[in-house]
C-alpha cells in the first residue's frame, strides 16, 4: 500500500503534541522509521528533548498555512522522504503531519490523494482530530473547526481539567450533526496512550466516501522560517 501518513488536526492549545509525544512512547515502529512533518507558528512543537533520545526527523513548516501557501513544501517534504525511502534505502513506516490549528484538512489530504508521485507511494491511513474538552463549544466558533470535525475519521476530546469529562455527552450529541461517522475517545495528557489507538487504523479509505470535502481560503500568517527537510546519510 505504501507509506502510511496520520494526519492530526486541532486546534492550538487542544493538546495535538501531547497526543503525539504520546503516540511516539508506545509506537510499534523503530523510532528512526518514523517521520513527523510539523507546521506550527511559534508553539511548542513536538517533545525535541524525547526526540534528542531518538532518532525522529522533524520537518517544521513555518511558512504560512500547510492547507494554502505550504502545499508546495508538503510535496517537497514527501518528496524527500520518498528519496530515504527509494534511494537511500532506509525504511520508512510512519509520517505523521501534524497540522497548524487553523488548517483545513482537505486541500492537504486532496493533495496526497491527488499528485501522481505521492498518491503511488504514500496513502493516508487516519485523519485524526484532537478536541479541546474545556474550550470546544468556542472553537466551534470557527469554521475551520468544523470542517477538521467533519473529515474526522477519530476525535480525541481532550480531558485538561476534572470537569472537562462532564462536557463529552454534549460533545457527543454535537458531534453526531457534523459527522456521525467517526469515533471518540477521552485522551488526557497523564495517561498513557495504546498504540492500537493512534497507529494502522486504516480508517480513512472506509470512511472517504461518506465526506464532502469544500475548502474556502484564507489568509496565510506571515513566515518567519522554513526548516527544509535533510535526509541522512
Amino acid at each position: 500500500m505504501g507509506i502510511p501518513i496520520t494526519i492530526v488536526s486541532g486546534f492550538l492549545g487542544a493538546g495535538k503534541t501531547t497526543l503525539i509525544n504520546h503516540a511516539l512512547a508506545q509506537s510499534p515502529f523503530p523510532k528512526e522509521e518514523i517521520i513527523i512533518i510539523e507546521n506550527e507558528f511559534g508553539q511548542t512543537g513536538v517533545d525535541h528533548a524525547l526526540l534528542l533520545q531518538t532518532t525522529e526527523r522533524i520537518i517544521q513548516l513555518n511558512n504560512g498555512c500547510m492547507c494554502c501557501s505550504l502545499r508546495g513544501d508538503l510535496l517537497a517534504s514527501l518528496s524527500a522522504i520518498l528519496e530515504v525511502y527509494q534511494e537511500e534505502q532506509q525504511t520508512v513506516a510512519q509520517v505523521i503531519l501534524e497540522t497548524t490549528g487553523i488548517a483545513d484538512p482537505q486541500p492537504i489530504i486532496q493533495t496526497i490523494l491527488t499528485t501522481p508521485h505521492i498518491k503511488n507511494h504514500f496513502y493516508i491511513d487516519s485523519l485524526l482530530t484532537v478536541v479541546d474538552g474545556h474550550h470546544w463549544q468556542q472553537q466551534l466558533q470557527e469554521t475551520e473547526a468544523i470542517k477538521q470535525l467533519a473529515l474526522a475519521d477519530r476525535l480525541f476530546f481532550s480531558v485538561k481539567e476534572p470537569a472537562d469529562i462532564t462536557q463529552l455527552p454534549t460533545f457527543q450529541e454535537t458531534l453526531r450533526t457534523i459527522n456521525p461517522f467517526a469515533d471518540i475517545l477521552s485522551f488526557q495528557a497523564n495517561e498513557p496512550l495504546l498504540a492500537s489507538d493512534f497507529f494502522q487504523l486504516n480508517k480513512f479509505t472506509a470512511t472517504l466516501t461518506e465526506h464532502e470535502m469544500t475548502h474556502s481560503p484564507h489568509e496565510p500568517p506571515t513566515s518567519i522560517i522554513t526548516i527544509p527537510f535533510t535526509p541522512s546519510r
